[in-house]
């Protein structure tokens, strides 16, 4: 009777636990969905709007905003997320606010450098306009990652719904405002990148005692032990987000270089599918990581406990679920989507949309090396990603085209979780 008892008690236990994390996970989906959305909308405006120049040429900074986002991730919000909560959870708040100091000396000095390297650029020859683009990243590099710094601040304090109404505001004043430089003429890629950044500032404002909600012990920082704190986690991971970026990016670039702009096309509406599904796994990992590492006190400690099995879980289940349904709609999803341009290529769509299912089941390596500060092994999966990716791409567009770089693609993600997964079985036969 004790045992049936105990067991129920585990059960509700586990539902409750299941519960949180649903909970949560949908607010940082919703979170992603309102950021992530405004964006993409912005994106698609820009292009209904623009000349393809012009609109090339947004393309391209948006593109080394996406490198600027990989420093960031790198050596502030990873290394916060873990050692935050493990470490400084009883001054949290004061911890996030000198985070927030690195973020803004570390893009004073990319951002310097930029600049720097931009009136070279120009000195030798440059285009005035791509110049001129590159000065303004220099300028607000800082401004364009705030919003990635204030919503995953939220998601460390474990207030995924304060990220939600900073995401809200930043939208509606983006997009809002987007519409006030359309209608005055003042549309550009300089203008845009000025209204992304004051976005981000004004929603500052508006959640800025949210930030600060929590009360905290007095506490004193050493900048320089926290700063090293943030090296010696992040070390690993910045050549592991050029790895990520580049595997990425692989498939589109082979199929230009490999069978011509068409086909790059055709990758990047298939990528398109995939692209929500993967930007979900990686939020419910960002908010996990956090809540995980607050009894996480050592990197001797086994992290893998109730949470981490559910959240594992729950990322597989969802992942899952998007591949099937997107399977069975693949059809009416593409006329939704593009209208019928790409109707000659729904058979490829089950390739791509069960892609985040093979990187979801890398899902509890990758929380678990960041718990342990085992950096080093994400990226050596990175690696093996890009590596795979890149070589059986190339091969198989040889042999079978569009289809061969589909394989290649899947081939690139069985190797990142495949890699996880030996080296966790590797570290955890060596705790035993």
């Amino acid at each position: 009777m004790e045992k049936t008892d105990q067991k129920l008690a585990d059960l509700a236990a586990s539902g409750r636990m299941l519960g949180e994390w649903v909970l949560k996970g949908g607010l940082s989906i919703l979170d992603l969905v309102i950021y992530s959305g405004s964006m993409f909308l912005v994106s698609v405006l820009l292009a209904r709007w623009m000349s393809v120049e012009n609109y090339g040429i947004f393309a391209l900074a948006m593109v080394i905003t996406t490198l600027f986002y990989q420093m960031q991730n790198s050596l502030i919000l990873e290394p916060m997320s873990v050692i935050g909560p493990s470490k400084y959870s009883q001054i949290l708040p004061q911890y996030l606010s000198r985070q927030r100091i690195f973020h803004f000396v570390l893009f004073f000095i990319l951002g310097f450098s930029i600049i720097i390297l931009s009136v070279i650029y120009r000195v030798v020859g440059g285009a005035t306009q791509l110049f001129t683009i590159l000065i303004l990243l220099g300028l607000l590099a800082a401004l364009l990652q705030l919003p990635w710094m204030i919503r995953r601040s939220f998601y460390v304090m474990g207030l995924p719904f304060s990220a939600v109404l900073y995401s809200l505001v930043f939208a509606f004043v983006t997009v809002g405002c987007l519409y006030l430089l359309k209608i005055n003429k003042w549309l550009s890629t300089e203008s845009t990148l000025v209204l992304l950044s004051v976005s981000g500032l004004i929603a500052v404002v508006f959640i800025y005692k949210r930030l600060h909600r929590q009360p905290a012990e007095k506490g004193r920082f050493d900048g320089r032990t926290i700063w090293e704190e943030n090296w010696g986690f992040g070390k690993w991971m910045l050549p592991s987000g050029l790895c990520f970026f580049a595997a990425g990016q692989a498939p589109i670039m082979i199929a230009g270089l490999t069978m011509g702009a068409e086909a790059s096309g055709v990758i990047k509406a298939m990528q398109n599918y995939m692209v929500p599904m993967v930007m979900i796994i990686s939020t419910l990992i960002s908010v996990a990581v956090p809540r995980l590492a607050e009894g996480d006190q050592g990197a001797d400690e086994d992290p893998r406990n109730k949470q981490l099995n559910i959240i594992v879980i729950l990322i597989i289940t969802i992942s899952a679920i998007y591949g099937v349904v997107l399977t069975v709609f693949a059809v009416p999803m593409e006329t939704f989507l593009y209208s019928g341009n790409y109707s000659a290529f729904n058979w490829l769509i089950p390739f791509w949309v069960w892609m985040p299912f093979l990187m979801a089941l890398g899902a509890l390596p990758s929380i678990y090396f960041r718990l342990t500060k085992r950096t080093k092994a994400i990226f050596q999966s990175a690696l093996a990603w890009m590596i795979v990716t890149l070589m059986a791409a190339t091969l198989f567009a040889k042999a079978y085209g569009i289809l061969g770089i589909s394989l290649g693609t899947i081939a690139g993600y069985i190797a990142y979780s495949g890699t996880y997964l030996i080296i966790y079985l590797k570290v955890r036969g060596e705790a035993c």
